[in-house]
């Protein structure tokens, strides 16, 4: 619980709209006017700093192009997906909402059609977990979506976390290779803890050359942009976490 309890602090510390209100909201307080100058300035510039969509985008390519994996060439027994890629089951119509991160799936149901996996393991997801979530009926829709026999899925309903994501999930793989699927932003965090608990996986990672190839920014693509600030603080929120999981793990009380 304590560690859901950080977890959703540094979703507010991390987030630069937060620091932008902050820097408002003081500086109407104060009454030194040198003080609300250097506040609205600060203001501003964190806005237009985090609302620039082409800064952003050669930041996380960076990020993103340490991650990139070779297709895999052997054979696993599990191919681990950690949670975050779907919003829900949608009871009425019996379907799975996914989220921008559906390709850990698409590529997980390749993997198993192509012989690479046998097993597809799901932790602590919107669409399969305990709350509001239907293992079953996950694993039936990605049967009809992808042709992938739902038997071949398994689904851990119950991890919060990164790091509960492996510990929850581990008694069910017990026996056989691992290689864990997830996005390339989020892959570092997803390494540090495996290597925390000493859980031996390869990796290969989705979602890293997304609008890099032949991309050229127009003018207009410099004008602030809200959804940007999004970004950054996603992207901002793993580099926190990785940095608190280290502090957090690595005295030896995973």
């Amino acid at each position: 619980m304590f560690v859901n309890f950080i977890s959703k602090l540094l979703n507010i510390l991390v987030h630069p709209l937060g620091w932008i209100l902050l820097m408002v909201i003081l500086a109407g307080r104060l009454k030194s006017r040198t003080a609300k100058r250097w506040l609205y300035g600060g203001a501003l510039v964190v806005f237009l700093l985090f609302t620039n969509r082409p800064l952003y985008k050669e930041v996380e390519n960076a990020w993103n192009d340490r991650q990139v994996t070779p297709w895999p060439t052997r054979h696993y027994t599990y191919c681990f997906i950690p949670g975050g890629m779907t919003a829900g089951y949608d009871q009425a119509y019996e379907t799975v909402s996914y989220r921008e991160a559906v390709d850990r799936m698409t590529t997980a149901a390749l993997f198993v059609k192509e012989g690479i996996c046998d097993t597809i393991v799901v932790s602590g997801d919107g669409a399969s977990c305990w709350n509001g979530g239907n293992p079953e009926g996950f694993a039936a829709h990605a049967e009809r979506l992808f042709g992938i026999d739902r038997g071949r899925i398994k689904c851990e309903r119950y991890a919060l976390t990164t790091m509960q994501n492996f510990q929850y999930s581990i008694p069910m793989m017990q026996c056989g290779d691992v290689i864990t699927v997830n996005s390339a932003r989020y892959m570092e965090r997803t390494k540090l803890c495996a290597e925390l608990i000493d859980f031996e996986t390869d990796y290969f990672t989705v979602q890293h050359v997304a609008d890099r190839a032949e991309f050229v920014y127009l003018a207009v693509d410099f004008l602030p942009d809200w959804g940007t600030i999004d970004d950054w603080y996603k992207l901002m929120h793993e580099w926190f976490g990785y940095m608190w999981y280290l502090l957090l793990y690595s005295g030896g009380r995973a």
